[in-house]
């Protein structure tokens, strides 16, 4: 999935005059639920699929040399699903970890963490995050001692050449303990999405200067976004 943003803006840096208005073409590439999926092959009986790491390699390529202002964000559950990580995570993870290996050759800008993330617990889930040559964002996915988000800043900050800023926050769905093994997320608080949102956005606005804010949540509606109606249990 991609989109594709375009923005007028005005923004007079600090000291100096007001720039002229300009159109900023900004490419969003977006991967969610890849699930370890990386050749597109099933594992059950070698027939082709549609996804993978490897097929989106070639999107990813193919995009930034059309736009170099790209930004690739993936929107969570990227390190279990498949016998590949089960296998590096219960078996044998003397190898680096394929999913994120992948995730670096391909240059990502950052990663939500999604619910599966916490499967296979959190020394494996610290060991892919300190593999990853991104970071790895969750607003409200906090240390329970401290409140402070678990992996450091939740957002990033892009700035493109003519000084376009671009802020990419992450939130996670706060029902991973009705899902999780109470042993695997010992420790976490998972807070309310909507409210870190507000806390969060408002300080990329202020404090970080954001003409244009993504956020990047992996949950769900629950309600239908138009009507209102329930969707979900």
């Amino acid at each position: 999935m991609y989109g594709r943003a375009t923005n007028h803006f005005k923004w007079i840096p600090p000291g100096e005059i007001e720039m002229e208005n300009q159109m900023c073409e900004v490419v969003l590439l977006e991967t969610s639920d890849l699930h370890g999926v990386v050749l597109p092959r099933s594992y059950a009986d070698q027939s082709a699929i549609g996804q993978g790491l490897a097929r989106i390699a070639s999107i990813v390529r193919e995009m930034r040399q059309i736009n170099p202002q790209t930004l690739l964000i993936d929107n969570g559950d990227c390190l279990q699903g498949t016998p590949l990580t089960y296998y590096h995570a219960k078996v044998n993870d003397t190898a680096a970890n394929p999913v994120v290996a992948c995730m670096n050759a391909l240059s990502y800008d950052a990663a939500v963490l999604g619910n599966h993330e916490f499967n296979y617990g959190m020394p494996y889930l610290r060991g892919a995050v300190e593999a990853s040559s991104f970071p790895w964002l969750s607003a409200n996915t906090m240390d329970a001692e401290t409140g402070a988000p678990l992996f450091g800043k939740p957002y990033i900050v892009r700035e493109m050449p003519n000084g376009l800023r671009i802020g990419v926050l992450g939130l996670t769905t706060s029902y991973i303990p009705n899902w999780e093994h109470p042993q695997h997320i010992k420790g976490i608080q998972f807070g309310d999405a909507v409210e870190a949102a507000r806390q969060w956005v408002n300080r990329l606005r202020r404090e970080e200067r954001a003409d244009v804010v993504i956020v990047s949540y992996h949950g769900g509606f629950e309600r239908d976004p138009i009507t209102g109606d329930a969707t979900e249990p």
